[in-house]
């Protein structure tokens, strides 16, 4: 297991947010404060290093979530396509508002991209 934090780190955190050998004669909100101060700094260089650690594993994730979002968005397309006709083609018209079937198909499968979704 690889120590996240070395012994010198430590101590320069803990010089960093003002602990000395003398803490007896400090008050507690005195100590307080130092403490909160020297895990803030802990707190930051382990995320930090968690942080670069793992961001070749996160830059592929989200390339991968990108390369799925666009699979996504060409097979909506192709469906939209698929469902529109020829502009000629008035073979699927509704009988109640007299839009073509093809047509509001299309854009309703098109309009779900527009609204974000899958």
């Amino acid at each position: 297991m690889t120590t996240l934090i070395t012994k010198d780190e430590v101590l320069k955190m803990a010089k960093e947010a003002g602990l000395r050998q003398h803490i007896p004669f400090w008050s507690d909100s005195e100590v307080a404060v130092a403490l909160e101060a020297f895990a803030k700094l802990v707190e930051d260089k382990v995320r930090q290093e968690i942080i670069e650690k793992n961001a070749p594993v996160i830059k592929k994730v989200n390339e991968h979530i990108q390369e799925l979002q666009d699979a996504v968005k060409a097979e909506r397309e192709a469906c939209a396509n698929l469902c529109w006709k020829s502009a000629d083609d008035n073979a699927f018209v509704n009988a109640y508002n007299q839009k073509r079937l093809d047509l509001l198909c299309s854009e309703l499968i098109r309009s779900r991209g527009l609204k974000g979704q899958s």
